[in-house]
């Protein structure tokens, strides 16, 4: 599920969203629900969500629990189901936008992507419709009850917002990339007080190299660790969509400060995690051996280790864990 900032949203028209994000969404999504800005003339402005994404940007979700939508003359109206009926200031949304980029700015010293989206999730949006939002703000600017139904039709439509808004932005410098670190390191520090020049710029980075069958404890690893404000990249979650997964590995171990490489009967035959390895030797990466199955050497490793300190950590060993954390952040360059 994605990661919470902050805490579960009081108003009761977020709960389907919530539920939603909380429940569907991959874990390298950090989510935060009725924050706050101050804005530049010292007010105040708050938005219902927003979604940290990796490789695709920062999100600002509008969400309304009208369950009808109308056009007329330009103009759009909510249908509520007390009777109710409103006009929809598309602007209001785009305001919110400068504010969370500002915020990010002064925070956070980063300038990504964002996108604003309004979310419907209480209707579907029939062609007409989406015609009409298309053509008065431009293609993929809202989200229905159909997008929010599973993870690969969110991200999607998420992704086809990036496609028609958001290439230009990097293209033309005025916006970078939002990665992986960068998310991390919001989700860790965005309630934390720590000033911003108290702050590292980034968290420590472990690549985290593991065999699928051992993926239920490589998840509870990587918990702990960022837990500890250390990011871990871990495949396949921390691969964009669309991107090479093995060139996306090579990169992550090339940018990581340690490799932690969890070692089992299944691990060490597994020739994915024996190219990572050797990748990271290469690299003179800090390599750090961690046996989670009390089982037979192969020869490989019985040779390659030599020059390595492992450790064994069959258990949820806390003492193996702390000096795992102590390692990677005095090996960390901020």
């Amino acid at each position: 599920m994605a990661r919470l900032i902050g805490k579960k949203p009081a108003s009761f028209s977020l709960s389907v969203v919530y539920d939603f994000v909380m429940t569907k969404l991959p874990d390298y999504i950090y989510a935060v629900f009725e924050p706050v800005f101050e804005t530049a003339d010292g007010q105040s402005t708050a938005c219902d969500m927003i979604l940290f994404i990796p490789h695709m940007g920062v999100f600002i979700l509008d969400v309304c629990d009208a369950v009808a939508i109308s056009s007329e003359n330009g103009q759009f109206f909510f249908s509520y189901r007390d009777g109710r009926k409103t006009v929809w200031d598309p602007e209001r949304l785009a305001d919110k936008r400068v504010h969370v980029q500002r915020f990010l700015k002064e925070r956070f010293r980063i300038a990504p992507l964002v996108y604003e989206i309004q979310c419907f999730p209480s209707f579907r949006g029939n062609p007409g419709m989406l015609s009409a939002i298309d053509l008065r703000l431009g293609a993929d600017h809202a989200l229905f009850f159909e997008d929010l139904l599973d993870e690969t039709s969110f991200l999607v439509k998420l992704y086809r917002s990036c496609i028609h808004r958001g290439l230009g932005g990097i293209q033309n410098g005025t916006c970078e990339d939002l990665t992986d670190v960068e998310a991390h390191s919001i989700f860790f520090y965005w309630e934390s007080g720590v000033p911003a020049p108290m702050r590292p710029q980034s968290p420590p980075l472990v690549f985290l190299s593991y065999n699928r069958f051992n993926q239920v404890r490589a998840r509870e690893i990587k918990e702990e660790l960022e837990n500890n404000g250390i990011f871990v990249w871990r495949a396949p979650e921390d691969v964009p969509v669309g991107t090479d997964y093995y060139v996306q590995e090579m990169d992550a171990i090339e940018k990581c400060d340690a490799f932690l490489i969890l070692l089992s009967s299944t691990s060490q035959e597994s020739e994915e995690v024996r190219k990572e390895f050797v990748k990271a030797v290469n690299e003179n990466k800090k390599i750090i051996p961690i046996w989670i199955e009390d089982c037979s050497v192969n020869t490989f490793y019985s040779e390659n280790l030599t020059r390595h300190q492992y450790r064994y950590m069959i258990d949820n060993d806390m003492d193996v864990m702390n000096e795992i954390i102590r390692v990677v952040k005095e090996g960390h360059t901020p």
